[in-house]
């Protein structure tokens, strides 16, 4: 299992944003891009893993702007948005999202691992 360091950023929004190393967060995003490359290929051939994939998830998965989120929209959504604005931050939410669709894939995609997010509570420095 992989544990990554999460900080809190001070905003003004109403959601709490977190704050990854950078080379974590590269990481992850790469890691994303992987499993959806191969699930797209994957999902292809396959019905049942379609069904799957593509399934809403209300009670594993934070809601998006059309409603419940699937195991391929949470990761489209995450990397649009990260594409859209580089500087973005996670929410407690998408946190644990990422956390639920590691463990998932980590079961069937070679080298992927489960991550957890240990959070800080304040910065120091």
């Amino acid at each position: 299992m992989k544990t990554i360091t999460a900080l809190p950023k001070i905003t003004n929004a109403p959601v709490q944003y977190w704050e990854l190393d950078p080379k974590e967060e590269q990481w992850i995003y790469e890691w994303l891009q992987k499993i959806q490359s191969v699930m797209c290929e994957a999902v292809t051939h396959d019905r049942t893993l379609r069904d799957i994939w593509f399934k809403r998830r209300p009670k594993e998965l934070p809601h998006g702007r059309m409603g419940a989120n699937s195991y391929a929209s949470i990761i489209g959504g995450l990397v649009k948005s990260k594409l859209d604005n580089p500087e973005r931050n996670l929410t407690d939410a998408q946190l644990t999202a990422l956390e639920t669709i590691f463990t998932v894939v980590s079961e069937w995609l070679p080298g992927c691992e489960k991550i957890e997010f240990k959070k800080k509570v304040y910065r120091i420095g």
